[in-house]
């Protein structure tokens, strides 16, 4: 009885970390896509902003 439960106990700490790792590999893929999704608007601002910085110290 002893061995079953422990086994038992090990598969279930074996699914606990299979979720895990799951878990992380979905959090990884939807930074990925909202990285990609947010970067060209991003560096639009920045691009923007520098553009304005620079017609500032050309006016002076």
């Amino acid at each position: 009885m002893a061995i079953s439960l422990n086994r038992l106990l090990w598969k279930r700490r074996g699914v606990g970390m299979t979720e895990y790792l799951v878990l992380v590999g979905v959090i990884a893929i939807v930074a990925i896509i909202a990285f990609k999704f947010f970067v060209p608007s991003v560096r639009d601002r920045i691009n923007q902003r520098d553009n304005a910085e620079a017609n500032v110290v050309t006016e002076e």
